[in-house]
């Protein structure tokens, strides 16, 4: 079983934390984050609810304290974090689980689930990736 199995099936529920409840995409990354990656981040109190409502100018100046922008989705690669823009705004985010650019996000309409980068509903949105230096050598589970 991969890590990424542990993530695949919450329910989708704003700004929750707790699994039982359901998460949103932000809420996903972070349990990610700190639990297979063991990343001291509080995307709770670093990243707030209205992160997405600020603009994209907002978005970039967050993701570099965090790591580098990747800009070209043909460099995507392993745990990159991916935010995607939806009518004019930066309103989703997923990560990268494999090689192969498949990568785990939280849906609004479903379960968190894996997903294909290739398709054109994410390459038309991709906005950028962000490569975390700290995360970057894989789980550590």
């Amino acid at each position: 079983m991969a890590w990424s199995d542990n993530y695949i099936g919450f329910k989708y529920k704003y700004g929750s934390f707790d699994r039982a409840e359901g998460t949103d995409c932000r809420t996903l990354i972070t349990l990610m984050l700190k639990e297979v990656f063991q990343y001291d981040v509080d995307l709770e109190k670093d990243i707030p609810k209205d992160f997405f409502k600020k603009d994209a100018d907002y978005m970039i100046k967050e993701a570099v304290k965090r790591g580098e922008i990747v800009k070209d989705i043909n460099k995507i690669k392993k745990y990159d974090i991916l935010f995607f823009h939806f009518d004019g705004d930066v309103r989703h985010m997923g990560m990268v689980i494999d090689d192969y650019k498949t990568f785990i996000h939280q849906m609004r309409e479903g379960n968190s689930r894996l997903d294909k980068l290739i398709k054109p509903v994410w390459t038309d949105n991709f906005y950028c990736g962000v490569r975390v230096k700290a995360i970057h050598v894989g789980p550590k589970v």
